[in-house]
């Protein structure tokens, strides 16, 4: 979806960050790939897949009441 231009369409704040970096030594991707990369992560989280090396983290996120406000789809049904 990014690679075609699609996420802009459908999200048009996503257009604001496309091809935005940060300049610094601790971010190695423009903004809307580290958005992207954040939200796989996030996604990670919830299944449990850290649930062995960030247990804190995979039980915070299991008791969020509404993690799909991280995402940028907003809520699931």
């Amino acid at each position: 979806m990014h690679e075609l231009g699609f996420l802009p369409r459908v999200l048009p704040e996503f257009s604001d960050i496309e091809g935005r970096v940060h300049y610094d030594l601790y971010h190695v991707h423009p903004v809307d790939v580290h958005s992207i990369l954040a939200c796989e992560e996030l996604e990670k989280l919830i299944r449990g897949d850290y649930r062995k090396n960030l247990p804190l983290l995979t039980t915070l996120m299991g008791d969020l009441d509404r993690p799909d406000i991280l995402f940028f789809d907003g809520p699931s049904s």
